[in-house]
């Protein structure tokens, strides 16, 4: 358990209910989200996200940065994780590179 739900469970002051209005927008947002995936993946050939891969590369990943420390290290660091996802056409073309930090790796 997270250290700020166990702070919500124990303070009973800690009861989020969202406004009326921003329930309505969120499902605006949440419908044009659905919409917009839906197009992505039925147009021939489908977008796919690049979420997957553990290395970083230059061709499809642009690092952010490095998880817990600053650095600078050579291509090849393995991905902490995903700040973006990375997209790319059917054929493997990409079209945004994803946003990644990088585990720092003591030489």
């Amino acid at each position: 358990m997270w250290k700020w739900e166990k702070w919500c469970d124990e303070d009973k002051s800690c009861i989020f209910t969202p406004a009326s209005h921003l329930m309505k927008d969120l499902d605006k947002y949440i419908k044009a989200c659905i919409r917009l995936t839906w197009r992505m993946v039925t147009q021939v050939p489908p977008m796919r996200l690049e979420f997957q891969s553990s290395r970083f590369s230059k061709d499809i990943h642009k690092k952010i940065g490095y998880h817990s420390k600053v650095a600078h290290q050579d291509q090849g660091d393995e991905i902490a994780c995903y700040l973006w996802p990375g997209l790319q056409d059917g054929g493997g073309r990409l079209i945004r590179a994803g946003e990644v930090l990088c585990r720092f790796n003591e030489p």
